[in-house]
């Protein structure tokens, strides 16, 4: 995934996901709006009656996210 694939994913994480403008979306810090989308997911598996993990550290969560994120993207572009 190219840096550029990558900011337009983040950005459609901000618009679509998130639900925020386009205008907060490119005002928006690219850890803000994934920390943001973490916490939207927490927020919806806890009315869904799913358990809420337990907190890790910022980095590990944070890295994590973003891992997922871009493998599931190559996923999406390579068929792997």
């Amino acid at each position: 995934m190219t840096e550029g694939e990558y900011l337009d994913h983040i950005f459609g994480v901000a618009t679509g996901w998130l639900g925020w403008s386009p205008d907060v979306a490119w005002n928006s810090t690219v850890p803000e709006i994934t920390i943001s989308i973490a916490a939207k997911v927490d927020f919806i598996q806890m009315q869904n009656g799913g358990k809420k993990s337990e907190p890790k550290k910022k980095e590990t969560s944070f890295s994590s996210f973003i891992e997922s994120i871009v493998k599931q993207k190559e996923t999406q572009v390579h068929g792997d």
